[in-house]
């Protein structure tokens, strides 16, 4: 297999194993202990602050980015080397997680 034929398999693969996750995650989603299916809930219901739709809004930008240079990628266009590479980096630079749950480890270990 040479490396133009790898490359568009595994874009493939990409394009049929990120919906798949997201459809497992919802459905795993209902088995979750009632307790956290209740702070998921409290979670959505809450108004999203100034700063969480700017965040949203540059996701989505970022969203629609990653899929045309994917798409072009795949395509075999040259010119979207360097965003795909550039979109992929920056989003591994900054992840946060927030969690309850570690938030009360580390009250139980003071």
């Amino acid at each position: 297999m040479n490396a133009t034929k790898a490359l568009k398999a595994s874009i493939i693969v990409q394009w049929v194993v990120i919906p798949l996750s997201l459809v497992i995650g919802m459905y795993e989603e209902s088995f979750l202990p009632e307790t956290l299916k209740l702070f998921i809930e409290s979670e959505a219901e809450k108004e999203l602050s100034s700063t969480e739709i700017i965040t949203f809004s540059i996701s989505i930008i970022f969203l629609v980015a990653y899929i045309v240079t994917n798409i072009a990628i795949f395509l075999l266009r040259g010119w979207a080397r360097k965003p795909y590479t550039i979109l992929v980096f920056s989003s591994f630079a900054r992840v946060i997680v927030k969690s309850g749950v570690r938030d009360h480890d580390q009250a139980a270990l003071l």
